[in-house]
């Protein structure tokens, strides 16, 4: 298994049947080519609930949608203008999840999905925030950008009231940096963290997570939680086909 992913030390005495185990990957493209390692890292993992992101599927059928075996395939809002999709999010097919299309935009890479705890409400949210909009005008600008961070504000604060929340992916905002008057991504940072303060949210800070020959490393990739006691663990796990760790919590049901 090491050949695939180098795991750090998780807890040993989880009782699996008390919770789910959630993760997110920036696979960094070519879905089609990596399909067969996906798969082993879902049953490596034994994961139940996977967004994984930069799947960057054109012409992308909605009637029949990517798909495997076993797991229900779940996909963002039809963006006016493309029929790409970015990121998928699949989940075990004996998991009972129900997708909220009301919390969700087109104008955004994300999915959120609900289940029924025991006693309590769980939405989860997978995302890919992203700098080009797919339609053709090429990178958004940093007001564009800004604007739709605040739509992703909206949908946060009316599922934070509902449940317990996890959001988790790659941001494209590294937490090391949102304090820097000078980083690239400054004015983004400030709303995201305005986002995350005027809903109550703990940040789930998984380290350095994204990594590439010749570049800075970053720490892009994190999760969001408004009931960090119901966050019974997580970690980061190394996967050699990609330039991104995944991220994985372990929520209780």
């Amino acid at each position: 298994l090491g050949d695939v992913y180098k795991r750090q030390v998780i807890s040993e005495n989880e009782n699996v049947n008390n919770s789910l185990r959630i993760a997110s990957l920036n696979i960094d493209r070519g879905l089609f080519n990596k399909e067969e390692k996906l798969i082993n890292t879902i049953e490596e993992l034994e994961l139940d609930i996977f967004g994984v992101s930069e799947v960057d599927i054109k012409d992308f059928d909605e009637k029949k949608p990517f798909s495997l075996e076993g797991f229900n395939t779940f996909f963002p809002l039809q963006r006016p203008g493309t029929n790409t999709k970015r990121i998928l999010c699949f989940t075990k097919a004996n998991i009972e999840v129900k997708q909220r299309d009301d919390l969700m935009s087109s104008l955004l890479s994300n999915i959120w999905l609900e289940i029924q705890g025991k006693g309590h409400k769980i939405l989860i949210c997978v995302i890919y925030r992203e700098f080009n909009d797919l339609t053709g005008n090429g990178k958004m600008g940093e007001n564009e950008e800004t604007e739709r961070l605040q739509v992703l504000h909206s949908q946060v604060e009316k599922a934070s009231k509902e449940g317990t929340l996890l959001m988790l992916g790659d941001m494209n905002i590294d937490l090391d940096k949102m304090e820097e008057e000078k980083y690239y991504q400054a004015k983004q940072a400030k709303e995201y963290q305005t986002m995350i303060s005027e809903n109550g949210l703990d940040v789930i800070h998984f380290g350095k997570t994204f990594k590439r020959p010749n570049r800075e490393e970053s720490a892009i990739d994190h999760a969001l939680t408004n009931k960090p006691e119901q966050i019974k663990d997580y970690q980061k796990i190394e996967i050699k086909y990609s330039d991104h760790d995944l991220i994985l919590s372990l929520i209780h049901i």
